[in-house]
């Protein structure tokens, strides 16, 4: 008789997916915003994604997001900055 293990199985951690595409422009506009001293960043986001992508870089510019998504609406206001 085998005792049953108490611990689960380890499992392999999946590789990490390329660098996702609207990350570069995110942190283009993050880099000429700095350079040129501008005070605000606007985007449009429908998932959240560009709000979130342009709060991690912690730029001096406000920035305003705007969507269609009401319940997004209350979300990003959780976000840093935005």
């Amino acid at each position: 008789n085998q005792t049953p293990s108490i611990y689960p199985r380890i499992l392999e951690v999946p590789p990490l997916p390329p660098p996702f595409f609207p990350d570069a422009p995110c942190e283009t506009a993050v880099k000429l915003a700095i350079e040129t001293k501008a005070r605000a960043l606007v985007g449009m986001t429908r998932s959240g994604y560009t709000a979130y992508q342009l709060a991690k870089c912690r730029p001096m510019a406000h920035i305003f997001i705007f969507t269609d998504n009401p319940v997004l609406i209350n979300t990003m206001s959780l976000v840093w900055g935005v």
